[in-house]
This record gives structure tokens, sequence and C-alpha cells, in this order.
């Protein structure tokens, strides 16, 4: 069975998503199911109308990782687990910028981005920061942000 079969339909939609994590991690009135919830919130919300290649909503991939990340390596503290929904926001505000999209929904997420220690906590913070690729530009090849990327991973 593949993972998609295997976890898809907990990954669809925040609320799926938020009644898998109180059914196998948190109690909804705990602060650590409201610190997840409030990640998995704003995740879908940057995401919406945004499809992969494959044609399903962005969001259900972020989902996807954080279920995989418990079911498959035992995280169980929200900061992690929000690290792994919350991994793809920073570099798709980014590039939306740097592409010169203009859209409320990203210019408020700019103000954000510098928030995320005071939203989440440090250690999300700090998790989303190192797994986070330096954008390629005019002045950065992509072989340059990967080799920044691999030097940070390796610190």
């Amino acid at each position: 069975m593949s993972l998609r079969d295997a976890y898809g339909a907990r990954a669809r939609d925040s609320a799926s998503y938020l009644a898998w994590v109180r059914e196998r991690l948190y109690a909804a009135s705990t602060p650590d199911y409201e610190k997840v919830r409030r990640m998995a919130l704003e995740t879908e919300e940057l995401f919406e109308g945004e499809v992969r290649l494959t044609g399903e909503p962005y969001h259900v991939h972020c989902f996807m990782v954080g279920i995989i990340s418990v079911e498959r390596a035992g995280v169980c503290d929200p900061d992690t687990l929000n690290a792994a929904v919350g991994h793809d926001n920073r570099e798709f505000v980014e590039e939306k910028l740097d592409k010169g999209v203009s859209h409320t929904k990203f210019d408020s997420w700019r103000a954000e981005l510098g928030r995320v220690e005071e939203k989440f906590g440090y250690m999300t913070e700090r998790l989303i920061a190192a797994n986070t690729s330096p954008r390629v530009n005019h002045t950065r090849s992509s072989r340059a942000a990967h080799d920044i990327f691999y030097a940070r991973m390796a610190e």
C-alpha cells in the first residue's frame, strides 16, 4: 500500500489532518494541539488554490509530510511536527515575492516570515530555517544554493 493510500484521506484538508492529530497525538484543549492547529490552518490558507504537478492541492503534500514524520519517524513533539508541515511555507512565499507576484496573501506573509519563532517557538523556527533552501536568483546559481543548504545541514 502506498503512503498516499495509507494516509491521503487524513491529509486532504486541515479538518481531516487535525482530526488525525487529535486521534493520534494531542487532545484538542492542549497547548500543543493549539500550536499544531495554527500551523495547519496557516499552511492551508497560504497554499489555497495552489496545485502540485500531480494535480492535488499543495497543502496535501505539507500535511502528508507531517503525518509521515509521525508514523514513520516517530515524531511526537509539536515543534518538529510544525516544521514538517510548514517546511515549504517560507520558500513558497519568497519565490512568489521574488517573481513579483503581488497579492495581499503574499504581502501579509512577508511580515509573518519573521514571526515564526514568536508564533510557533524557537525550535520550529530553527528547523524550518535549517531546511529552507537558499533561493536561486541572478546572483546565486542552483549549485551554489545547494552547496549553502548542505553546508547548513552539516553544521
